[in-house]
């Protein structure tokens, strides 16, 4: 009776075989089963299960299949995918959109805030090391990261910006259809945003300071940090939020928007 052939289509499980011993017997070269299927290019693929049960390999035959369907990518080719792969993509990225976080080191390697810390964590050197497949990207990895940042005493803030490159470059490559899933990249938790009081005496120093500051640069005030007052009440206190490198006219120190503004330049 000849053996019933399946339907084509459906896919099918191989066990890999070596030469043969010196009694003619067949030696299996791997004690996993291999799924075998067809993309829909009709390009054969062959992926390890890594299971040595058959009813269990047949369950990953049936998901890899599925994922082939809902349009994924090769498996093969995406366990070829490294850190590299995932960290170029990031930085073309950020040049098709026109960041202007994305500076240039002297060397005139383009890099962002957070990147380098991830490329030291993962081995990547730009040259040999690759870093790891993104197969090895997973949840423990993130968590491993922020374990070495915290022993190397980096806060919460600074940890997750290389977070979101990781989690932005994941994906991206998500987007490009390179991988299928991506793993769960969790943000740590940020202290509250810093805010400053200052007395009457230093706050007069800082006036001071200002007006000289502004004698020296005609009709602008260019400061390194501008500074927005309010006072309390109850205690007479000046609170001061500092915004990075402005330029201010008279003029729009004057804007009735801001509460009160400072006679820098009176």
């Amino acid at each position: 009776m000849s053996k019933q052939r399946r339907p084509h289509g459906d896919g099918g499980l191989v066990q890999i075989y070596g030469p043969k011993d010196a009694n003619g017997n067949k030696k299996l070269k791997s004690p996993y089963y291999y799924a075998q299927f067809y993309d829909t290019n009709g390009k054969q693929i062959r992926v390890n299960t890594e299971r040595k049960v058959k009813a269990e390999a047949l369950v990953e035959l049936r998901r890899l299949m599925a994922d082939r369907d809902s349009g994924a990518p090769d498996p093969n080719q995406a366990r070829s995918i490294k850190y590299a792969d995932l960290r170029a993509g990031l930085l073309a990225s950020y040049v098709e959109r026109g960041n202007r976080s994305l500076t240039t080191r002297a060397d005139g390697e383009e890099t962002v805030v957070g990147l380098s810390q991830l490329d030291d964590f993962f081995g990547y050197d730009g040259a040999v090391n690759k870093g790891p497949s993104v197969g090895d990207i997973t949840v423990d990895t993130a968590r491993d990261f922020v374990k070495k940042r915290r022993v190397e005493g980096a806060g919460n803030a600074v940890i997750n910006r290389s977070l979101a490159c990781l989690r932005r470059m994941l994906k991206i490559a998500h987007e490009d259809r390179k991988i299928q899933n991506v793993p769960t990249i969790r943000l740590q938790k940020e202290p509250p945003a810093r805010r400053g009081f200052v007395d009457d005496a230093k706050f007069g120093e800082l006036i001071r300071s200002c007006r000289l500051l502004c004698a020296r640069s005609s009709c602008f005030c260019i400061i390194a940090a501008f500074v927005l007052v309010k006072r309390s009440p109850s205690s007479g206190v000046r609170s001061i939020l500092l915004l990075d490198s402005s330029v201010f006219t008279r003029r729009r120190m004057m804007n009735p928007a801001w509460s009160r503004c400072p006679p820098f330049c009176a």
